[in-house]
């Protein structure tokens, strides 16, 4: 007898006690199956010993895939660059490859088979690399896949992307006037003047990224103000959470690092505000909003559970589930931490605009 999550009850602990919830919003059918998840099977009581039963201690808690992967809603996820459509320049790279490659210098001399061969190989290996350019020769649109494992539509997984990318940056809108305890500023040990930000607590590539391309981008390529001389970024240790970023300037340079890191995150959020915007105009009401999770939905109690066989026509008896009020929401808002804004270049400059 096979006991599923459709055989879960699930309540939810209030100050008036426990209140039944509807377990599909937590534990849905696959979409493609219509079957719960199988927890276990029961064999049936053909016997007088007792009936096979299975206890249950469960606790909901809410976290990233960055975190574990079993938090992950999507199975996976990619992205490359736009390939470009414009004929002329994608032959003009397929000469430049025949060259390069297959020293080719003449197509009239080549057999027709023998070309039409090196042409589907240049299109399944090559063909990416002729991808859509800015005015800096420098990629400015993305193509991303996303397969969701059928928790949240896809939809809801850029939403949630978007959200989680504002929260990081958020923390920082501040730090010209009030420095954060995860944050420190100091000299440079480099010869160059200007000041190490470190970031402690976690921060990684997303933040560091971002804020080198937007700080050469705007500051220094941009003449946007506070004006800066330059930007990079480094994790000492990939598994130190420790994230540094390098600023210089020509004077008062902790305060104008300041100012630009500030100007940096205020840009970003209104970006994010809009793309924000823009995505549920175009997926409404597939990527509806959800309630955020309180961070302290980590700490949740539990109720002993089971279930038992009583026979081989048996139904199996449902399982309980007890929930807190703190953390009802928590499969629905835990997201994944998706970076749903174009990336940024590595070299800090060429700002994506498209998606």
């Amino acid at each position: 007898m096979p006991v599923t999550t459709e055989n879960f009850k699930i309540f939810v602990q209030d100050s008036e006690g426990y209140k039944p919830v509807n377990t599909k919003s937590w534990f849905p059918a696959d979409g493609i199956t219509k079957d719960h998840i199988l927890i276990t099977n029961l064999r049936p009581q053909w016997t007088s010993d007792g009936a096979e039963k299975i206890v249950l201690h469960a606790k909901p808690c809410v976290s990233t895939g960055e975190e574990n992967i079993r938090y992950s809603p999507v199975c996976s996820i990619s992205y490359g660059h736009t390939i470009d459509p414009d004929v002329a320049r994608q032959e003009k790279f397929f000469q430049d490859w025949l060259l390069e490659s297959k020293k080719i210098k003449d197509t009239a001399q080549t057999n027709p088979t023998n070309l039409t061969n090196l042409k589907r190989e240049w299109n399944l290996l090559e063909k990416q690399r002729c991808f859509l350019v800015n005015e800096k020769n420098e990629p400015y649109s993305f193509d991303f896949e996303i397969e969701t494992n059928g928790i949240f539509s896809v939809p809801t997984v850029v939403y949630h992307g978007i959200r989680e990318l504002k929260k990081i940056i958020q923390k920082y809108e501040t730090l010209e006037t009030v420095l954060p305890a995860n944050v420190e500023i100091r000299p440079t040990q480099s010869a160059r003047l200007g000041v190490d930000v470190i970031f402690r607590g976690g921060e990684d590539h997303t933040l560091g990224n971002l804020l080198q391309t937007y700080l050469v981008e705007r500051h220094i390529e941009g003449g946007v103000g506070p004006g800066i001389t330059y930007a990079a970024y480094r994790i000492p240790h990939p598994l130190k959470k420790e994230l540094i970023v390098e600023i210089g300037a020509e004077k008062d340079v902790e305060q104008t690092a300041r100012k630009a890191i500030v100007a940096v995150v205020r840009f970003l959020l209104g970006e994010l505000d809009k793309m924000e915007a823009e995505w549920l105009t175009l997926t409404a009401p597939e990527s509806r909003p959800v309630p955020a999770t309180p961070q302290s939905s980590r700490n949740e109690s539990s109720r002993d559970t089971n279930a038992t066989s009583r026979g081989s026509n048996a139904s199996a008896s449902e399982v309980e589930l007890v929930i807190p009020a703190e953390a009802e929401s928590a499969p629905v808002a835990s997201a994944t931490n998706v970076a749903a804004l174009p990336p940024a270049n590595k070299r800090g400059r060429g700002r994506p605009r498209n998606v």
